[in-house]
């Protein structure tokens, strides 16, 4: 697989299966990374699955300077609301956040419009959370329950913040909802 991948640099298939031999069978993360980062330059930015499976990986492993390399390198200056351009903002508002990094995280997500979309919506709570703005994350959240009826991850983060600010008879409420 190792040999085909070299002899066929833009075989995405091979190698996210190569990719997750190096890190799942071999424990080899960088190894894993180092490949996927190959075939983002090889055709890989073209196709959102490849793009996608590099960002998971390269969150799992909290390569965030690789995600922020990576949005640097591809996404434009002025922001074009692409599939594409979204998936890598959106990277790199995680990475971001994990950093610590709030203020470039929110420029990810106000610019790309990601909070439209229910992840999107979740980190901007999250990182007001963080913030101490906690009334101000729990309005975010409940002012999207009609956008996103029935979304569990919503009314269990909900659930969360009521619980972890007191308020058990509304946590209660959404964990049963």
């Amino acid at each position: 697989l190792r040999l085909g991948v070299t002899r066929s640099p833009g075989n995405l298939e091979g190698r996210m299966v190569l990719a997750e031999i190096y890190d799942i069978a071999l424990d080899r993360s960088d190894i894993a990374a180092d490949i996927m980062l190959r075939g983002i330059e090889n055709g890989g930015i073209e196709d959102l699955d490849f793009i996608k499976a590099t960002l998971r990986l390269l969150l799992r492993y909290q390569m965030d300077e690789e995600i922020q390399e990576l949005a640097d390198t591809h996404l434009p200056a002025e922001p074009e609301l692409t599939d594409r351009n979204r998936t890598l903002a959106f990277g790199a508002a995680n990475a971001s956040y994990l950093r610590g990094n709030y203020d470039r995280a929110e420029d990810y997500l106000m610019s790309y419009q990601l909070g439209e979309s229910l992840e999107g919506l979740i980190l901007s709570a999250q990182i007001s959370w963080d913030r101490g703005n906690k009334y101000s994350a729990i309005n975010k959240l409940e002012s999207s329950m009609q956008r996103f009826p029935n979304s569990e991850i919503l009314l269990m983060r909900l659930s969360r913040y009521y619980r972890e600010i007191g308020d058990i008879d509304t946590a209660r409420r959404y964990a049963i909802l």
